[in-house]
This record gives C-alpha cells, structure tokens and sequence, in this order.
C-alpha cells in the first residue's frame, strides 16, 4: 500500500513537472551511505549495514586496484597496472603467489577474452546479495566500454584500518 502511495505521489510530481533526476537526487540524500572499512586482515566492511563483502584473493586484489584509482582504469590499459594488481593479489593471498594465480592475473589483464567482464560482474554479485542495488552502486567498479571504469564512492569514506 505504501509503495502505491509512492507510485501515485511520484506520479503527481511528474505531472508537475518535477524531474525525475530531481526525485532520485532527494530519494539519494535521504539514504545514508556507509564507509567502506578494510580492516587490517584486508576484510570489506560497511559498518553502517553491519554488513561483510566476501570476495576471493583475486576479486579482492583488483577491487583494491580500482579503489586505489578514483580517476579510473580503461579496462583495455589494465596491463598497465600488472605490478600493482599483483602485489594487492599477494597481500589478499597471504603472500603467496602460484603459477596458476599468476596466470589467472594474465588472463584477467588481457583485453578481449572477457574474463575481467565477469570478475567484475561477481563482485556486483558481492554487494548487490547483501542489499539494494541502488546502495550497492556507490561501491561497484562501474563504466561504459572505451572509458574508465571507476568506484564512484568518495574516497573520503574508503578507511583502511593498520
């Protein structure tokens, strides 16, 4: 019944000709957007949801990569971070770093064969299974194809616990 009262008050503001921008813009600001911890274990939390994000070493590792870049990465150009991706693969592993795993971080900097497409779909998997989507976008690696891919959360609420 609330959500037809909603529907029917959002209609009404149309009609008058309230942007719809302008009611997602008031809708956003009502929703308090939590900080992202990552404590000293290298464990995502959102202490404001009381909410854990679990990722594997490698969904990790290149989370990490994206976060420690707010103007973005062109996903095509992601080769150009393999040093950086694989130290935040080895810290989010334990320092270890196998054959395999090394190879995996190949296949995931090779443009073309899709394999970054779907690691960054399972982390919106991460976030959008504990709550809504339209929270969880403030902490996806989002971006249209050519263009930077980003994390749009301000990086003023991103607290790395030592």
């Amino acid at each position: 019944k609330i959500l037809s009262q909603l529907q029917t008050t959002v209609s009404k503001l149309r009609l008058k000709g309230v942007a719809l921008c302008a009611i997602h813009e008031f809708i956003n600001k009502q929703e308090p957007i939590s900080p992202l911890v990552i404590t000293e274990d290298l464990r995502l939390l959102l202490p404001k949801y009381n909410i854990e994000i679990e990722l594997s070493p490698q969904k990790k590792a290149l989370y990490f990569l994206f976060l420690n870049h707010p103007e973005g990465i062109v996903l095509q150009h992601l080769e150009n971070y393999h040093k950086e991706l694989l130290n935040y693969y080895k810290q989010t592993n334990g320092g270890e770093l196998t054959f395999k795993m090394y190879e995996g971080i190949k296949k995931l900097e090779t443009y073309g064969n899709n394999q970054i497409n779907v690691v960054i779909t399972r982390i919106k998997e991460a976030f959008c299974s504990k709550f809504d989507e339209h929270l969880a976008c403030n902490y996806l690696i989002r971006g249209e194809k050519g263009e930077p891919y980003k994390i749009s959360l301000d990086r003023e609420l991103v607290k790395w616990e030592e």
